[in-house]
């Protein structure tokens, strides 16, 4: 099995998802609310956290996730307890989601994962709103029933009211076809009987046109109660959602100026313990060159010494010239030593003091730039990155120190007359394009 099976099925996200279960269980029994931005921030790290399984990488160790793993499951055990997660332990300073933070900071940063993790928070979102949807259908299906059921109650009052005036109409008729015969007062008093029957169907008529309508609007007042409603939910959402992800933003360029610092420190020492270190090495070479140099002298006023004092013993002719080339050649041999160690002490004692000079360029540099503008800043620091970090000839170190502090200067200048409204020749500027 391959290390990203090993990442793959880590135990790591098993807790991650349990934890999101448990979440979510404590949110739809509003246990949790779902406004607060604590259990918001829960909610997006635990989505971006889970967004790493896909991706392995083998900067995230094992013992990483074993860390992390710990962390989510004491999480996990203390939900709904939001306060317990945000509260630091008795006798410690950093809460377990401060925690778990930290540990997911100190992973790889990728934008993947990360679009894994908003991913999963709009489906999370969209879940939410599918639940809202069938709650609002239901109701929607209930006052349906129930207008049909009025309607159907209505239908069949009305039907029963037609029925009996029918039967009264039909009993009427009959006692008019019997009475035909009878007094223009009974005919008179059929004919009101008829109007009224009319008039009470008109009546049933227009009770039952007003009912319905009035069903109709309270219905239509309803479901634009609900649109209304979730239209509201979800422009709060979307704030929410936006408002977390610049608050993640924010603090991945505080935490990127953060290790940016660190590792400007960082190069800082080292380029002092080098420093040291040259030192140390030319303290070594001067000595050598200084005994080699001793050592030279005292082997040619040895030998001119001898020739003076001992003429007795001075050969002649050819054995004459070979002692000289001799001597000379002992004095000549130490002498070079001598020299190629002062050589070398210089070149030590010149690498030592461009080392010094880049780290107190590297160290002072963030409190020379506290109140310089941003752009100044940003051009400040990369033409003091490529003035240390880019190879020259060493015989140049001077010249190019002198050169970098004249870049620098005309940097600072331009940018100080650009921001007066001035042109790079001093005179005001009229117009710029």
């Amino acid at each position: 099995m391959s290390w990203e099976d090993d990442h793959r099925e880590d135990g790591l996200w098993a807790r991650v998802e349990e934890a999101q279960g448990v979440l979510e269980e404590h949110v739809r029994a509003e246990a949790l609310d779902t406004s607060d931005a604590r259990v918001q921030q829960l909610r997006a790290i635990l989505s971006i956290l889970i967004g790493y399984r896909d991706h392995p990488d083998v900067l995230i160790t094992p013992a990483a996730r074993k860390n992390t793993g710990k962390v989510v499951e004491t999480i996990t055990s203390q939900l709904p307890g939001i306060e317990g997660i945000y509260k630091p332990p008795a006798g410690g300073t950093v809460s377990k989601f401060e925690e778990l933070a930290r540990n997911l900071r100190s992973w790889p940063q990728r934008g993947s994962v990360k679009l894994v993790g908003l991913t999963q928070q709009v489906q999370q979102l969209d879940s939410t709103l599918a639940g809202f949807k069938e709650s609002a259908s239901r109701n929607m299906e209930e006052l349906m029933k129930e207008g049909e059921s009025a309607a159907d109650t209505l239908r069949a009052s009305h039907a029963k009211t037609l029925e009996d005036l029918r039967g009264e109409i039909g009993q009427l008729s009959s006692e008019i076809q019997n009475l035909t015969n009878r007094s223009e007062s009974v005919s008179t008093t059929v004919s009101e009987s008829e109007g009224r029957i009319e008039e009470a169907i008109k009546t049933q008529k227009t009770e039952f046109q007003t009912e319905r309508q009035e069903r109709a609007d309270q219905f239509e007042e309803v479901m634009q109660g609900q649109a209304d409603a979730f239209q509201e939910f979800y422009n709060e959402s979307s704030g929410r959602t936006d408002s977390l992800v610049a608050s993640i933003e924010s603090k991945e360029k505080d935490a990127e100026a953060i290790l940016g610092t660190l590792a400007q420190r960082s190069t800082a020492e080292n380029y002092g313990e080098w420093a040291k270190q040259q030192r140390r090495a030319a303290g070594w070479w001067s000595a050598i060159a200084v005994v080699l140099f001793v050592l030279a002298a005292g082997v040619f006023i040895e030998s001119t010494f001898q020739f003076i004092t001992s003429p007795s013993v001075i050969p002649s002719g050819e054995s004459l010239w070979g002692e000289v080339v001799t001597r000379l050649g002992m004095t000549a041999v130490v002498l070079a030593g001598a020299l190629y160690a002062a050589k070398e002490a210089g070149q030590h004692r010149k690498e030592e003091r461009q080392a010094k000079a880049r780290e107190l360029v590297l160290t002072t540099m963030d409190p020379f730039l506290v109140n310089i503008h941003e752009d100044v800043r940003e051009l400040i620091r990369s033409e003091a990155a490529r003035s240390i970090f880019v190879l020259r000839d060493q015989d140049g170190s001077s010249e190019d120190e002198k050169q970098m502090s004249d870049r620098l200067r005309d940097i600072v200048r331009s940018r100080t007359r650009e921001d007066k409204g001035q042109e790079p020749d001093g005179t005001a500027s009229t117009h710029r394009e």
